[in-house]
């Protein structure tokens, strides 16, 4: 089992290959959308539903990445705070307040897309589902940091 140190370092690793996988997908999307679009005509989709379905994806695919760059820089601010140590206070409440409109963000787009594909139903209720995690940790978050300045000011 890692430490805490090492598992932070780690975390903090993984955040910045995810920002790196972005980037990456920013000139793959356009190979990805192609390709699921000839594997939905090749799965009985008629070349006009696949038609009318690739311009809205692209958008939808590229609107997501451009939410999820906040996401991940706000991740990585979170990741650092815990890094000094910082847990329970207003900034990290702010970070995963922010966090969880991302990810509402991202859903709504994708229950958009679910009129052109079913399967983007899937992706709007995973991202409603950690928007609305990020909710609850975000309010005990909250919670905590006002008994640690209720306890700070009683000492």
């Amino acid at each position: 089992m890692l430490n805490k140190s090492k598992s932070l370092t780690l975390t903090g690793i993984l955040v910045k290959v995810v920002f790196v996988a972005l980037i990456a997908a920013l000139f793959c999307i356009p190979i990805c959308v192609e390709w699921y679009c000839a594997v939905s005509h090749a799965g009985g989709a008629t070349g006009l539903q696949v038609e009318s379905a690739y311009l809205p994806l692209m958008i939808i695919c590229y609107l997501s990445v451009g939410i999820a760059f906040p996401l991940i820089i706000t991740l990585d601010r979170l990741v650092s705070n815990i890094k000094k140590h910082e847990i329970f206070i207003t900034a990290n409440v702010k970070l995963l307040h922010i966090m969880s409109y991302c990810c509402f963000a991202i859903s709504l787009l994708w229950a958009v897309m679910a009129a052109f594909r079913l399967l983007a139903v899937v992706v709007f209720v995973a991202a409603a589902f950690f928007g609305l995690i990020l909710r609850v940790i975000k309010s005990v978050f909250e919670e905590a940091v006002s008994i640690r300045e209720e306890n700070d000011a009683t000492i």
